[in-house]
C-alpha cells in the first residue's frame, strides 16, 4: 500500500492487510511523522490508533525481524524519541536483532 489514508475504521478495514506491518501516523496530510508503530495483526493495532492520529501509511513485511529493522531506521530518520510521540525506542524481536538506526537496543 502506498501513499497517506485518512485514518478511520472504515479505511483501515478496506485498504489494510492483517499480516506484519510498519507504520506511521500523521496529525495532518502535510505534517511530519508522530508516530512509527509496528504490528504482526497492522490492521488491528492501526484500528487502536484511530481518534488519536488523522493519517496513515502502512508497508507490508515477511518477517519480524524485517519489520523491526525498518521500524528502526523510521524510528530514528524521524527524530526518535525527541520528536516522535513514541515513548521509547522500539523493543527487539529477537536477542540477536540490533537496531539499525542506532546499532544498539533498549
Amino acid at each position: 500500500m502506498s501513499g497517506k489514508h485518512k485514518l478511520t475504521n472504515s479505511n483501515v478495514n478496506q485498504k489494510v492487510k492483517e499480516q506484519i506491518g510498519v507504520y506511521k501516523l500523521y496529525n495532518s496530510h502535510g505534517g511530519p511523522v508522530r508516530y512509527v508503530g509496528m504490528s504482526d495483526h497492522v490492521k488491528d493495532r492501526l484500528k487502536n490508533h484511530t481518534g488519536d492520529y488523522s493519517y496513515f501509511e502502512v508497508n507490508y513485511y515477511q518477517s519480524e525481524r524485517d519489520a523491526y529493522e525498518r521500524q528502526g531506521q523510521l524510528f530514528h530518520q524521524h527524530g526518535g524519541k525527541k520528536k516522535l510521540d513514541n515513548e521509547r525506542h522500539p523493543p527487539r524481536p529477537h536477542k540477536r536483532v540490533k537496531c539499525p538506526g542506532c546499532g544498539i537496543h533498549e
